[in-house]
Parts: structure tokens; C-alpha cells; sequence
């Protein structure tokens, strides 16, 4: 990856657009798989910090960041 200092990224997006950006990320960057990219469904779940981006949306991404 060209940009690997860069990393992780976190995209915070509509509930509805969390696949569209998914694909999206694929298609620009086609060296980053699908075990790199995370989509945060819920700030209960435990968040795999092995990944290099991260997929959530808004609400998702309040509750994570009020929790500290």
C-alpha cells in the first residue's frame, strides 16, 4: 500500500451507505482486502484493531466516541 503510514482510516457515513463504501474502498484500493476493512455495526461489539479501515455510521460512531 502506498499510503500504509497513513493508516487506519475511519470512514463514519450513513447506516445505509456502509457496503457502498465497502466497495468503494475496494475499487480504488484493490490491494486492500476484505480482512483489513472492519464495518463497526454496533459500539457494543468488541473493534478488531488489526485492521487498517473502518466502516461506520453516524450514530454508531456517537455511541463509541461518548463511551471514551
Amino acid at each position: 500500500m502506498r499510503f500504509r503510514d497513513d493508516f487506519p482510516l475511519c470512514i463514519i457515513c450513513p447506516s445505509e451507505l456502509k457496503t457502498h463504501w465497502e466497495a468503494e474502498v475496494r475499487k480504488w484500493l484493490p490491494r486492500v482486502t476484505s480482512e483489513f476493512v472492519s464495518i463497526i455495526d454496533s459500539a457494543e461489539r468488541k473493534i478488531k484493531t488489526e485492521k487498517y479501515i473502518y466502516i461506520t455510521s453516524f450514530a454508531t460512531a456517537l455511541k463509541l466516541f461518548s463511551k471514551g
